[in-house]
């Protein structure tokens, strides 16, 4: 769970700095927008676009077997704009996407929501919960 923490606290640190350096791409035009790898083009999967802007942010290795690219989805919202972000979790050893989660809310002047979906990935397992959403899912890792 640290390791989540210091992720969102990296996330909210490089929001503002290039994706040049990733091996992965957004493709498409908004909202039919997808993931793709810049090594293999044949590594892709749909994304998920809310409104407004779009943009990876940055990705994060965290096993040798597990990567989660970090990307913004956009904003939602009227009185109260809340900025999304999302990451796409890519398994190295099976090389392919297992999917598109809830990663991170943003309020107003760049402050995190007080409630964040909450990941919990260890050697057998990912696990996403996002109240926000109604998501409960579980990723079994073979």
């Amino acid at each position: 769970m640290k390791l989540l923490k210091i992720l969102v606290l990296l996330t909210v640190t490089v929001m503002s700095f290039s994706s040049q350096g990733l091996d992965w791409i957004i493709k498409g035009e908004a909202p039919d927008l997808f993931i793709e790898s810049k090594s293999n083009s044949k590594i892709n999967s749909p994304i998920t676009y809310t409104s407004g802007g779009i943009g990876l942010i940055n990705s994060y290795k965290v096993s040798e077997r597990i990567e989660l690219i970090v990307y913004f989805s956009g904003s939602a919202g009227t009185s109260y704009i809340v900025d999304i972000y999302n990451a796409v979790i890519f398994d190295h050893k099976n090389q392919e996407i297992l999917g598109d989660f809830p990663w991170m809310y943003m309020g107003n002047q760049y402050e995190p929501m007080s409630t964040q979906p909450e990941w919990d990935i260890s050697e057998n397992e990912i696990t996403i919960r996002d109240s926000q959403t109604g998501m409960d899912k579980s990723i079994k890792l073979d």
